[in-house]
């Protein structure tokens, strides 16, 4: 998105979308460059899989790590 407006005269929600598609690009990024298999077995080790108490699956190691 091409900011056309001064940051003064941005409304509120133009600079949210813009600042977000920004943050998205970033994490879009760094997935690239990164790579995550060796951090995901890593993670794989320490992390134990199962179900919770209330029998649904538990989130994922690397994308508990990711957030």
């Amino acid at each position: 998105m091409k900011r056309t407006k001064t940051l003064s005269a941005m409304s509120f929600a133009a600079y949210d979308v813009e600042r977000r598609t920004r943050k998205g690009s970033f994490y879009a990024q760094v997935d690239t460059i990164i790579d995550w298999k060796p951090i995901s077995a890593i993670i794989d080790k320490h992390y134990q899989k199962g179900l919770s108490a209330s029998g649904e699956k538990l989130y994922d190691g690397l994308l508990l790590f990711k957030m």
